[in-house]
């Protein structure tokens, strides 16, 4: 059970990874700047919060909670994001918001891969791994949050300086390889923390 944990665990990390290296090749190839790179994690932030909506659903917990808490949750977190992306666009985007840049081809086939990404992981471990079994709606809700405020909080900070500096390229792939591995991190501690409510 152990190996099979273990096993889920690095196939959906390896994936997480190849999708975070895409903006590598962005900043490389396509000339992607530090708007391009957060208005694209502003918009992963979506993905994360829909992936969240049948996690909450296949919870322990009565149907009626789950459904109210979902309910709430698509109000609070379409809040959260709607501020977070008005900050984004304030600041790097001259006022624009973020979900304009999803007319751009590239931005599009990267966030078809995140979201393949993020399903794999739900699929193999929440899913596959059964974490939902011992999991707690009220918990699952939060989830999102823990995992995108710390990542965003380094992320908005880094590409302020990012910006600063004239957004030279080596500036721009520190700022993807630090998200990266906060992402890993939050993925493999999320995952690791559900297991252990399971053994527990």
């Amino acid at each position: 059970m152990l190996a099979r944990f273990s096993n889920n665990l690095a196939l959906s990390g390896a994936a997480l990874i190849l999708v975070n290296l895409i903006p590598v090749f962005g900043v490389i190839l396509w000339g992607w700047d530090v708007t391009f790179i957060l208005g694209l994690y502003w918009i992963e932030n979506i993905v994360i919060g829909l992936l969240n909506l049948p996690k909450m659903l296949m919870c322990k917990d009565e149907r009626g909670k789950k459904i109210m808490l979902s309910v709430m949750f698509v109000l609070h977190f379409g809040l959260f994001c709607f501020v977070h992306g008005g900050a984004i666009g304030s600041i790097f985007m001259d006022g624009a918001y973020p979900i304009s840049l999803i007319g751009e081809t590239q931005l599009r086939l990267t966030l078809i891969g995140l979201f393949l990404s993020h399903t794999l992981s739900f699929l193999v471990n929440f899913v596959g791994g059964r974490e939902y079994e011992n999991r707690d709606v009220s918990a699952q809700m939060h989830q999102p949050y823990r995992r995108i405020l710390i990542m965003h909080i380094v992320v908005l900070i880094g590409g302020a300086l990012v910006q600063f500096l004239g957004a030279p390229i080596y500036a721009l792939l520190v700022l993807i390889a630090l998200k990266t591995g906060i992402d890993l991190k939050s993925h493999r501690d999320e995952h690791i923390g559900l297991r252990t409510d399971r053994v527990h």
